[in-house]
C-alpha cells in the first residue's frame, strides 16, 4: 500500500510572517515551517517545474516568492517592491 502525501496549509500571519501547517490529520494540525515577513497579509501557492512556491503579499515590502517544496525549510527566491501596499495575491 502506498503512503498518502502530507497536506499543508500556508497561512498569512501579519507581522509574524507566513506559517506552514501540516493538516494531514485535521484533528492534530502541526506547525512545521515559518517565514518571517514585514506584514504577511495574503498568501497563495503555485507549482512550477516540480517546485512549490508561496507568493506572499507583504504590505509595504511588496511581493515575496518563497520556495516551500521542503515545508520545514522555506527559502526566499525573489521579491519585488510594489508601488502601493500589497494586500493579497491571486494566481490564474
Amino acid at each position: 500500500m502506498q503512503k498518502e502525501a502530507n497536506i499543508y496549509v500556508l497561512m498569512a500571519d501579519g507581522s509574524r510572517g507566513m506559517k506552514i501547517i501540516e493538516i494531514t490529520d485535521p484533528l492534530n494540525p502541526v506547525l512545521v515551517g515559518n517565514y518571517t515577513t514585514t506584514t504577511a497579509l495574503g498568501v497563495c501557492s503555485m507549482v512550477l517545474r516540480e517546485k512549490i512556491y508561496a507568493l506572499i503579499a507583504d504590505g509595504s515590502a511588496g511581493l515575496k516568492i518563497i520556495e516551500v517544496t521542503n515545508p520545514y525549510s522555506p527559502v526566499l527566491m525573489g521579491s519585488i517592491d510594489t508601488d502601493g501596499f500589497a494586500r493579497k495575491v491571486i494566481t490564474k
